[in-house]
C-alpha cells in the first residue's frame, strides 16, 4: 500500500517536474517582433539574447505578392529605447526601431512584411494592402484565417498540450486499478468497494457485494 501511494507520488511529481520545464521552453521571448504599424512607420524590435544590452542589425523586407518582388530591404540598428522593452526584460529596452516606408511609391497591391535578426525569423509577419482592391481582398484574407482558426479552436480538446498524453496514460492505469474501488490514487488503503464499505483488495470487494 506504501509502496503504492509512494508510486503515484513520484509519477506526479514527475509531471509537474515536466511541465515546468516545458513551460520556460514555450515561455522564451523571440528574437524579434512587429508591432501594429503606425502610419506608414513599420515599427518592431529585435535583439540577441546572448548580448541583451547591445544593439542589434534587423533586416526587413517588403514583398510584393503579386510579383513575388523584393521591393524593400531595409537594414536599421535596433536600439530606439521602449519602457514596454525595459518593463518586460528585453535586455536594456534599447532594442526598438522604426522605418518609415514612402508607400506613394508602391504600385497597388498587397505586400509581406518580415524580418531578421541575426539570420533567425521574426516571430511574426505584417501585411500592407494599398488601394481599396487590395484592402478588400488583404480583409477577406483575415476574416477567412480567423474562421479556420475558430473551427480549429473548436474542433481540439480543451486542454492541448504536448504533456497531455502522459497524464491521460496515468488516468487510464488509475482508472483500471482503482475506480471499481472507488478510490483515489493519492489515497488507495481509503477504498471503499461497491457497496461503500470500506476494502483492501478486489476479494473484500466481492465478500460486500455478496454478503452486504
Amino acid at each position: 500500500m506504501l509502496k503504492s501511494k509512494s508510486l503515484w507520488t513520484c509519477l506526479i511529481l514527475m509531471i509537474i517536474l515536466l511541465q515546468s520545464s516545458a513551460g520556460i521552453t514555450y515561455g522564451e521571448l523571440p528574437d524579434g517582433y512587429f508591432d501594429t504599424m503606425d502610419g506608414n512607420a513599420i515599427v518592431g524590435w529585435g535583439w540577441k539574447a546572448s548580448e541583451p544590452n547591445t544593439a542589434v542589425p534587423v533586416r526587413v523586407t517588403i514583398t510584393n505578392q503579386d510579383t513575388s518582388q523584393v521591393v524593400g530591404d531595409f537594414r536599421p540598428i535596433a536600439a530606439v529605447y521602449r519602457d514596454d522593452l525595459k518593463e518586460n526584460e528585453i535586455g536594456n529596452g534599447q532594442h526598438g526601431f522604426r522605418i518609415n516606408v514612402d508607400w506613394d511609391s508602391y504600385p497597388d497591391g498587397i505586400y509581406q512584411i518580415e524580418g531578421w535578426v541575426d539570420g533567425k525569423k521574426f516571430s511574426n509577419t505584417h501585411f500592407y494592402a494599398k488601394g481599396e482592391a487590395a484592402q478588400a481582398e488583404l480583409k477577406k484574407r483575415e476574416e477567412e484565417e480567423k474562421a479556420k482558426e475558430t473551427v480549429q479552436a473548436e474542433a481540439s480538446p480543451v486542454f492541448h498540450h504536448s504533456l497531455l498524453p502522459l497524464p491521460q496514460m496515468l488516468w487510464k492505469v488509475w482508472r483500471k486499478k482503482y475506480q471499481h474501488r472507488r478510490c483515489s490514487p493519492l489515497q488507495p488503503h481509503h477504498c471503499r468497494g461497491s457497496q461503500g464499505h470500506p476494502l483492501r483488495n478486489k476479494a473484500d470487494d466481492k465478500r460486500h457485494h455478496l454478503h452486504g
